[in-house]
């Protein structure tokens, strides 16, 4: 009884511990808190997907349809069938550049609610709460939306303005908006949905793992609880109320992202001077605006490392505040697949294109396939040496660096029976990376596969990378939770 002890008065059952409150985290919530997805009759452009969805009854939720069978033959943006289903359903066109009307009505059921937790760092929204929120979002807002809840609403409740309407306005264009906007809809979002009671923000979860002996946890049990099933045991860390938490539960859900560790180059001194090495794209816009203010004259060039979104987002500042730029990047594909518009993303577009030519803007300097090797600081300043794909060394006076190579996931949290998560991607023994090596799951329950019964994955975890694909692991979860028995 010792672990049991440890952990205080903070001991309770849960049917459910999702660990992550970003969108992930919410919208599985949204669901488990009884609101179910019902197919609402509309047309759709893929003729076979219509033909399936109007040979099921259409009183019966998508939480109890066959999945797989609705799934079959769809493409999207996921490499997973079920998010492509769902997404489908929700944007039928599917562009980019045009709204459209989700062919999903969502009902209420309070009898269905699945008792459950979402355990998160900080704020709900989990990402989106720390990012420069002056920042404009890649996705239009649309693509940000959560179940029940279209921007276009949030906006007139938060102006609080007559609703005539509770869906996203199909008359207007979609657009990109701030970043603070987001994260405030995520928040709101909760709330109006009345989520707040399954919400334990400002947690960090510190142990998931099997429990081996029920019997120690026995007086927890609801008494519709067979002991004969599996159960998990989740161990963290309440940073406001200053104490442990646990809790015992028959299923756990990964839905904490990618955004826990940033990428390094593993060179020396590279995490030896934060004062001008960064790793984290707002704390870089808040240097560079230091750095203009205090030099009103000319300065040494930004150095920047990375060629997706976040590297571009760098670069796009050094050009907003007049700040030289040396960009070193080994592949122009990750800023080029995105495939964005060059009509709604033009800022994008240029950043493409000066790293194709460096006569586009003299302050631009880009780095083809080079690399850096060194960083120092000493007397004669602050220094980079780069290598040339030829093997040439050629050493840079810097004024700032920033190195935007991506994120991973913190899974330490799992037992060392998982390697810290390692053995759960789809190559083993490698770490789960949201594009490269995915948490490997079961396609139409999203639950692990190298994994003892009732762990569950989503979102980026499971190569879920955009907000408007993750409903479908959701409604995977949920459907096989139901159908399954929770209890």
């Amino acid at each position: 009884m010792k672990d049991v002890i440890k952990c205080d008065e903070d001991v309770a059952y849960k049917d459910v511990v999702v660990i992550g409150n970003g969108p992930s985290g919410i919208v599985l919530s949204f669901i488990l808190s009884g609101n179910w997805p019902y197919y609402n009759g509309g047309s759709h452009p893929d003729e076979m997907l219509l033909a399936r969805l109007q040979s099921v009854p259409h009183t019966a939720s998508l939480l109890e349809q066959d999945l797989q069978f609705l799934s079959q033959g769809l493409e999207g943006r996921s490499r997973n069938p079920v998010s492509v289903l769902v997404d489908s359903l929700i944007h039928p066109s599917n562009g980019q550049t045009s709204n459209d009307s989700s062919l999903l009505s969502w009902k209420r059921h309070p009898e269905k609610l699945i008792d459950h937790v979402v355990i998160g760092k900080g704020k709900p929204g989990g990402c989106w709460q720390n990012l420069d929120g002056n920042l404009t979002t890649v996705s239009a807002s649309s693509w940000m939306e959560l179940p029940g809840l279209s921007f276009h609403e949030w906006e007139n409740i938060a102006n609080n303005a007559n609703i005539k309407c509770p869906c996203r306005d199909n008359r207007l264009p979609p657009k990109r908006v701030k970043i603070k906007q987001v994260a405030k809809y995520y928040r709101d979002y909760i709330e109006h949905m009345r989520l707040s009671k399954n919400f334990r923000n400002f947690s960090c979860v510190t142990s998931v793992k099997p429990i081996a002996n029920i019997d120690m946890y026995s007086f927890l049990l609801p008494n519709d609880v067979s002991k004969g099933s599996h159960f998990w045991e989740v161990k963290g860390f309440d940073t406001i109320r200053k104490k442990y938490f646990c809790y015992v539960c028959r299923n756990v859900v990964l839905a904490n992202g990618t955004y826990d560790d940033r990428n390094l180059l593993n060179i020396p001194e590279e995490l030896d001077h934060p004062d001008w090495i960064f790793h984290d794209l707002k704390q870089f816009r808040s240097a560079v605006v230091d750095l203009k203010k205090s030099h009103s004259a000319d300065v040494d060039p930004v150095l920047i490392v990375g060629s997706g979104l976040t590297a571009a987002d760098a670069v796009l500042t050094c050009s907003q505040f007049g700040l030289p730029v040396l960009h070193v990047f080994n592949t122009f594909s990750e800023l080029n697949d995105t495939k964005l518009p060059k009509n709604m993303y033009p800022d994008y577009d240029l950043v493409y294109r000066m790293m194709k030519s460096s006569e586009l803007d003299r302050h631009y300097t880009p780095l083809f396939q080079y690399t850096v090797s060194a960083i120092s600081q000493s007397a004669k300043g602050k220094r980079v040496v780069t290598k040339s794909p030829q093997g040439q060394d050629k050493e840079y006076a810097v004024s700032l660096v920033a190195i935007m190579i991506g994120c991973l996931p913190d899974l330490t949290f799992l037992s060392t029976d998982f390697d810290e998560g390692k053995k759960l991607g789809i190559t083993e023994n490698e770490r789960i990376h949201c594009r490269r090596n995915p948490i490997r799951i079961s396609p139409w329950s999203y639950e692990v596969t190298n994994s003892p019964a009732g762990l569950y994955a989503m979102g980026p975890l499971v190569g879920d990378n955009v907000i408007r694909v993750i409903p479908g692991g959701a409604v995977a979860i949920a459907s096989h939770l139901f159908k399954d028995g929770v209890k």
